[in-house]
């Protein structure tokens, strides 16, 4: 599929989806729109294997579940210390 950031995100809020990416574009897009949804997992540093951040990526669907169902922008790199910050981003 061939989609741009902002239909990506567009599906994602239609269907109560999270994205899970490494790209700043949608933050940004959350920033610029003041949207209330979807969820962003943004995933910081390398490498982005499963392996090396499944773990980490599972524990914060789990720990974070409620918010990031009501719409949050949750950033987790290598400190597996996740950021969250509630949307809409003001």
């Amino acid at each position: 599929m061939d989609a741009s950031d902002d239909e990506i995100c567009a599906y994602a809020r239609g269907n109560g989806l999270i994205v899970i990416t490494n790209d700043l574009d949608f933050p940004q897009i959350l920033a610029c729109t003041g949207a209330s949804g979807p969820s962003i997992i943004l995933l910081r540093g390398h490498p982005l294997t499963p392996q090396e951040r499944g773990t980490s990526l599972l524990l914060v669907l789990a720990n974070y579940s409620e918010m990031l169902a009501a719409g949050a922008l949750l950033s987790l790199d290598w400190s597996n210390r996740p950021r969250l910050r509630l949307l809409p981003l003001k």
